[in-house]
């Protein structure tokens, strides 16, 4: 047909146009497996909540937070609490 000059632009190019494809199906699996490991993880959370006898607040709740001394209030959706840890004397909370 004729000389195509054939330069490292070029070779990159070719090289990347051939791996979107398979590269788009493997996360496209990953985002599904992981999508299932968090549901997992969800049911076996409110089977624990359940069965220690804690019931978690209905989605049109909000949650209150009070301080030690009640001189500080934080209120928020559940949905939007991401998570709560100990930090010495003090609580973190991370949420959205």
């Amino acid at each position: 047909m004729g000389g195509v000059h054939l330069s490292m632009y070029l070779a990159f190019r070719i090289v990347l146009i051939c791996l979107i494809f398979p590269l788009a199906l493997f996360l496209a699996g990953r985002i599904r497996h992981l999508q299932a490991l968090m549901e997992d993880s969800k049911h076996q959370i409110l089977e624990l909540l359940e069965s220690s006898g804690m019931k978690l607040p209905l989605e049109d709740q909000l949650l209150e937070l009070h301080s030690d001394n009640r001189s500080e209030k934080l209120i928020l959706e559940p949905r939007a609490l991401i998570m709560v840890r100990s930090a010495e004397n003090y609580v973190q909370i991370v949420y959205r």
